[in-house]
């Protein structure tokens, strides 16, 4: 049935929405035109992201055991997608030739050129479906998913317009030789230290 003038279409969220946003309580994101607040992680997904920053500490620019190739790694860093797009994913990584200094932008405009998110159970649409694909529309080279559920590491390399895994890694096989880290090897009785298992659905 068409839409009458009484029904009308909702607006899209703007990037003026976000900002009005008091900063304190700005958890959020502009995902398909809709302003929502992200998943708060638990216990698990922090200690995860934290342990997959350490992992890859050396490429970091701040480092002081800085491999080749620097890169800026950062985590809940607020980027503007082209399209007016807010996210905040989990980790997010700049080559140092094309992000020479961090910035105080906000957000940030310049693309990444690699983000890490960690799959949240309560809501994997998020990163499986639209990140997947909003993060394909804007170039992202490298996106990497943790899933808590699964426990696994899946290394994605954009091929043209899509996504095709690059490498992918569960309990009992490291995650080694991927770019855009292929000088880390990510095993991961590491990457899950001291992550139960979540019990299963009944």
């Amino acid at each position: 049935m068409a839409h009458s003038a009484r029904t009308p279409m909702p607006q899209a969220a703007t990037l003026q929405d976000f900002l009005a946003i008091p900063e304190h309580q700005r958890f959020h994101e502009i995902l398909d035109g809709q302003l929502v607040r992200k998943t708060m992680p638990n216990g698990h997904h922090a200690s995860v992201q934290r342990r997959l920053a350490g992992l890859l500490d050396g490429y970091d620019d701040g480092s002081l055991h800085r491999q080749p190739g620097g890169w800026w790694l950062m985590s809940e860093v607020e980027i503007l997608l082209p399209w007016g797009q807010v996210v905040r994913p989990d980790l997010a990584g700049w080559r140092c030739e094309r992000l020479p200094e961090v910035t105080t932008e906000f957000p940030l405009r310049l693309r990444p050129d690699w983000i890490c998110e960690v799959v949240s159970p309560s809501d994997a649409r998020r990163d499986t479906v639209i990140k997947y694909r909003d993060y394909a529309k804007a170039g992202i080279p490298y996106y990497w998913l943790v899933d808590l559920k699964l426990r696994t590491l899946t290394a994605l390399q954009l091929e043209g317009e899509h996504y095709t895994i690059a490498g992918e890694a569960q309990e009992g096989t490291p995650l080694q030789n991927v770019p855009p880290f292929e000088l880390v090897e990510i095993a991961m009785e590491v990457l899950f230290r001291g992550v139960s298992r979540e019990p299963e659905s009944p």
